[in-house]
């Protein structure tokens, strides 16, 4: 399975609150401090988001938590193709840490739509969610409790 959340592949951290933009996307999973290698955002308001470099289908998506003390984290995944409307991972589950990352992923494959699929997302009204080329990103809110 291939990362595309890569500073390589053009993928960018847009929102979210850190010493290094990118931190979460250079690959390093060792090096991280108080005073850098992660990414945070305020309770209650803000982000951390993710902008691919163009629309994927995503398989899994693994989450490096912070483990430099004794937090739990409440957190959900979003995507969307134009940052104006979003739409939650299919089954995903959010609870405390119990190790250091955590790998959020749709393993029954028993249903295409449950496939994250840029071009084909299903809003929860019932909408489908416009295509935007070159545009994807996806929103980890992630709480500190």
């Amino acid at each position: 399975m291939e990362n595309v959340a890569t500073i390589a592949d053009c993928a960018s951290v847009i929102e979210g609150v850190s010493w290094s933009r990118n931190a979460l996307l250079n690959g390093d999973t060792k090096n991280y401090d108080w005073d850098s290698g992660y990414k945070c955002h305020q309770l209650g308001s803000g982000a951390i988001v993710v902008q691919l470099a163009q629309p994927y289908m995503i398989g899994s998506i693994r989450l490096l938590l912070w483990d430099c003390d004794d937090q739990s984290y409440s957190y959900y995944v979003e995507v969307s193709t134009n940052q104006q409307q979003w739409t939650m991972c299919p089954e995903q589950q959010s609870g405390q840490k119990e190790e250091n990352s955590e790998e959020l992923g749709t393993e029954d494959s028993s249903s295409a739509s449950q496939q994250l699929n840029p071009h084909t997302l299903q809003a929860p009204s019932g909408n489908l969610l416009p295509p935007s080329p070159g545009f994807n990103s996806l929103s980890s809110n992630r709480q500190h409790q």
